[in-house]
């Protein structure tokens, strides 16, 4: 994919679309591909053959547009959240569509004005969707250590009197959870300025925390949504849903594309839900592997943020370089490079820094580029994650590196057994390296925080995000 922002002019691309970039992860090949999160379970024999059956039966009737309004997968989901939660819910009350990011461009479609107001670092979709929508995104920002302030959370909704306010819980990128008392108080600031507030509970089934599902009778104004891509292992199926009161639900009618899901996704769909004991037994199994996990990063270490999702945000990096308004130089790279060097690190060194940082990195090397925020950014050698190599550094980027809440992004430079002995212990999901897929198993491995087992495997880099 190539994208440019030197727009030609006969193009009549929308002023905030030119600097931006699209979305995307790397699709590879790859032993461990963990840069999206997803659930490592394929499914069942049993689950692909009545997939497969199911499909087959459907197929016959393709000259046919689907059900566009999706009555039995409505139907079928919200038996399921009923039964997980205690609450009755029936269609009236539940949209579906092909993902969470399409529930999440759609209200903003329906309910998007002036403003809407996240906290981040958070799911990257919300603040995109906004811009791409027109709406102006407030970013309330967290704690140092990624935690929600929510007294501060209501008075920023209080204050900038939002129409939509984005929670995510279990949060994306950081794992942490916000409880259900904490919800309510969002709840009541939100209703207080006539806003919406918007619960994302993607990994919810990973969570003993009471849903934002409970809250809906008594708050109409919340919407939670949910997808079928994490705990039901169906990713690739691209299904996600929307809870909320039934005039919310009508309201998305009315931005939604007409005949959205096919008619072989909501077959697929429907066989999942049938699956379900075995897909969510499977749950149980990551959320026990999750605490043996975090005991063994623990063991090495290494620091760990509490987390109730399929993800652990770590680190333990004990010497860095770099800080607010700064960029990292070359010559940073070179110096944490020798640091460990000095300290007898074992194999290749390799860094992984923020996209923006990539981008300076070549432009100081080349002077070719201008516009840090320009569409050139994402060049071809860019989106593969691979930016050059530098006395024998080679230097990849990651696009979900953690930026902080003084817009300082964390990169890294750390030997090649920094990665290799921390995916080693990471269920032993690999055991040898692939040089000819060095580059996007690094830009993986790195996406979410990368840790050393001692000294002398890493160096942390901080940078200005906003450069």
């Amino acid at each position: 994919m190539s994208n440019s922002n030197n727009w030609p002019d006969w193009l009549p691309l929308r002023e905030p679309l030119k600097p931006m970039s699209p979305y995307g992860a790397p699709q590879v090949v790859a032993s461990a591909q963990l840069n999206t999160n997803e659930n490592p379970f394929a499914p069942s024999a049993a689950l692909v053959a009545a997939i497969t059956k199911r499909v087959a039966e459907v197929s016959a009737t393709l000259n046919r547009y689907p059900d566009r309004d999706s009555i039995a997968l409505r139907a079928g989901l919200a038996k399921y959240i009923t039964a997980q939660t205690g609450v009755s819910f029936d269609i009236a009350n539940l949209w579906a569509a092909n993902g969470s990011n399409e529930i999440i461009q759609s209200i903003f479609l329906a309910f998007g004005r002036e403003s809407a107001l996240g906290f981040t670092p958070s799911y990257s979709m919300h603040p995109l969707i906004a811009k791409v929508t027109s709406v102006n995104w407030l970013d309330g920002k967290r704690r140092d250590d990624h935690s929600l302030d929510v007294e501060v959370a209501a008075q920023q909704v209080l204050t900038a009197k939002p129409t939509l306010t984005f929670i995510t819980t279990p949060n994306n990128p950081t794992g942490s959870v916000v409880r259900i008392s904490e919800i309510v108080e969002l709840a009541v600031a939100t209703a207080s300025v006539g806003g919406l507030l918007v619960v994302d509970e993607a990994y919810a089934e990973f969570s003993s925390e009471k849903s934002a599902l409970t809250l809906i009778d008594s708050y109409p104004h919340v919407l939670v949504i949910r997808t079928m891509s994490k705990a039901f292992a169906f990713a690739g199926a691209r299904v996600g849903y929307l809870i909320g009161e039934p005039r919310v639900i009508d309201a998305m009618m009315l931005v939604r594309l007409p005949y959205h899901l096919s008619a072989l996704t909501q077959a697929a769909a429907l066989v999942a839900l049938k699956y379900r004991a075995e897909l969510l037994g499977n749950v149980a199994t990551l959320i026990s592997a999750r605490q043996g996990l975090i005991h063994s990063l623990h063991s090495l270490g290494l620091s760990t943020r509490p987390s109730a999702a399929n993800f652990i945000l770590f680190t333990g990096f004990s010497s860095g370089l770099g800080g607010a308004g700064t960029e990292i130089t070359v010559a940073d790279i070179f110096k944490a490079a020798a640091t460990l060097r000095a300290a007898k690190a074992q194999g290749d060194i390799f860094a992984v820094v923020h996209p923006f940082q990539a981008y300076q990195l070549k432009a100081n090397l080349t002077n070719t580029f201008a516009n840090p925020n320009g569409g050139d950014i994402q060049n071809v050698a860019m989106a593969q994650s691979y930016v050059g190599t530098i006395a024998g550094i080679d230097i990849y980027e990651s696009t979900n590196m953690t930026v902080d809440g003084s817009d300082d992004a964390i990169g890294g430079v750390f030997s090649r057994e920094a990665l290799a002995l921390v995916m080693k212990r990471d269920f032993e999901i690999e055991t040898q390296r692939d040089a000819s897929l060095r580059a996007f198993e690094l830009n993986a491995t790195a996406v979410y925080g990368t840790g050393e087992l001692d000294d002398s495997y890493g160096v942390s880099m901080t940078f200005d995000a906003a450069l």
